[in-house]
């Protein structure tokens, strides 16, 4: 009797431990067609793009992240202080894998930090800018096999409002517009050289000339400038929303337009009555 009872109970185990590998095999290998695949926008960058989600400055990803609610989540990995050299060694592992979420956007925003003059900490030459860039763009399109990549180019600074905040921190003035010109030029250089390389899915956002940085490149502003500007270099509401809005009009000619994004989940009224 007892061995009767001990053969069922192991044949009793040995069907509940098939049904568990069944179910962990049918989960891996047939997923269920109902599956949400999550869709992000990365945003790479430094402290103006951790700024970015601050909603005290309206912060253009905040704004973004509006747009899109529903249709893609904002993954910011902005890092004060960075330069391109510390975020092509130490920011990429900070990202989740292209199996975890899937990069619909991405924006790299780099060279405000680069472009400091030689002696500072922060300093990136010209040309190792270019090809830290060239290094991130590439990255990306390996990584997710139709994602949009935005480059997006430093600000212009305000002289005398940030000449002032280095004062207080007893810094002298580390940057000019002459030097971030360049930085911004060479952004929208590696963005052109791979937009038809790549099937147009690098785009240059040219935010240096937008706030007034004299037409990417060339060393002098407008005089508008500091109306953009908290402190001379990182981005106040006005800033945020012009980069929000440039960056609007770039993406309304794109397939990721938002009205070209389905909601990941259907209306209310389509589920209500269901039973």
């Amino acid at each position: 009797m007892a061995t009767s009872l001990t053969g069922t109970r192991n044949i009793a185990y040995l069907l509940v431990a098939f049904t568990g590998f069944i179910s962990i095999f049918y989960m891996f290998f047939f997923p269920s067609h109902n599956k949400i695949t999550p869709e992000f926008v990365i945003a790479l960058g430094d402290s103006i793009t951790q700024q970015g989600s601050d909603p005290e400055s309206n912060g253009w990803l905040t704004q973004l992240q509006y747009k899109y609610n529903r249709k893609l989540d904002i993954l910011n990995r902005g890092y004060s202080g960075y330069n391109s050299r510390l975020v092509l060694k130490h920011a990429l592992q900070d990202i989740p894998p292209s199996s975890n979420i899937k990069a619909k956007l991405v924006t790299i925003f780099l060279g405000a930090n680069d472009a400091v003059y030689d002696q500072h900490q922060q300093y990136v030459s010209l040309d190792e800018y270019k090809s830290n860039l060239q290094q991130l763009v590439t990255y990306f399109l390996n990584r997710d096999y139709d994602s949009l990549i935005l480059v997006i180019t430093p600000p212009p600074i305000e002289v005398d409002a940030l000449t002032k905040r280095n004062l207080i921190r007893h810094k002298p003035l580390d940057r000019s517009n002459e030097r971030t010109g360049l930085y911004a030029q060479a952004a929208l250089q590696i963005a052109s050289n791979n937009y038809d390389h790549y099937n147009n899915r690098v785009i240059g956002v040219d935010l240096f000339s937008a706030l007034g940085g004299g037409g990417g490149g060339g060393g002098t502003t407008t005089g508008d400038t500091g109306k953009y500007l908290s402190d001379g270099l990182h981005l106040n509401k006005e800033g945020n929303n012009e980069l929000y809005k440039l960056i609007q009009t770039t993406l309304d000619k794109t397939r990721v337009a938002s009205d070209q994004l389905n909601f990941r989940t259907p209306a209310w009224i389509d589920l209500i009555n269901e039973k």
